[in-house]
């Protein structure tokens, strides 16, 4: 379940979205990314949030993988809600007790907790979609095409590689620790826990010196080398553009309502 929620597997099967060149997806994330997060009401945002799980739909990835992924979002985004519906002055609306300790919920905080949810929610669903579509060396080849600094994409690209190292390693140590009822009581569990994130750091240093020795030996000389994307060409720029006017015409207008 692991692999499966953090790597990109889904990326390989077919899809109209998954043959669409990496490098127009990105810049239109970005573009995407950046006007729901500067919506001033919550229609754009609500719009990228339905375009992102019809994507996601379309893409073919089980649903309970987008609600696994939607999960720690969603769930920082209520608490969002949370706090500016009941800490920002206003008309109350409503209101109520908890401990004996009295709680108002304002218009205001309201309009505001909704807003932010939607911004947060479709800025999310636009960034799942992408890594629901886009292979992490397309991603990583089109930074690259896109000038982003060399050292920040070589260092992307090993860590996105050696996370799964250190869930496989964590998943081992585990498995052994719960065979060994390692996690029977309070006590025990604390215990256990420590152990394995000192196990985990421990393998992830020790396999960094073995990678770093290995590199070292096929001739690395401070920069990994990459096959260079193909030029993007007429019809790509033709789509990238077309899209760009679609997101921005869909926020003037919506933001005009």
């Amino acid at each position: 379940m692991l692999f499966e929620l953090f790597s990109d597997i889904f990326t390989i099967r077919q899809s109209r979205l998954a043959s669409v060149d990496a490098r127009v997806k990105v810049i239109v994330a970005l573009c995407a990314v950046i006007m729901t997060l500067a919506a001033s009401s919550p229609l754009f945002p609500t719009l990228m949030l339905l375009a992102a799980f019809t994507g996601a739909y379309m893409a073919s990835v089980p649903a309970r993988h987008v609600a696994l992924r939607f999960a720690a979002p969603a769930g920082t985004a209520a608490f969002i809600f949370l706090l500016k519906a009941l800490m920002t002055p206003g008309e109350v609306i409503g209101s109520f007790q908890i401990a004996g300790i009295g709680f108002a919920a304002t218009d205001e905080g309201l309009r505001q907790g909704v807003l932010i949810c939607a911004r947060v929610m479709g800025a999310v669903g636009v960034l799942l979609l992408f890594s629901f579509v886009t292979p992490a060396h397309h991603l990583f080849r089109s930074l690259r095409w896109m000038g982003a600094p060399k050292g920040w994409v070589e260092v992307a690209m090993l860590m996105y590689r050696f996370t799964f190292d250190i869930f496989e390693k964590a998943v081992e140590v585990g498995s052994a620790q719960r065979t060994r009822l390692g996690y029977s009581t309070a006590g025990r569990s604390l215990s256990s826990a420590g152990t394995l994130a000192g196990a985990v750091a421990l393998g992830a240093m020790e396999k960094a010196e073995r990678v770093e020795e290995a590199m070292l030996v096929r001739g690395y000389n401070g920069e990994i080398p990459y096959d260079p994307p193909p030029p993007l060409g007429a019809y790509g720029v033709l789509k990238t553009s077309g899209a760009l006017l679609a997101l921005a015409a869909l926020f003037i207008i919506l933001e005009t309502v």
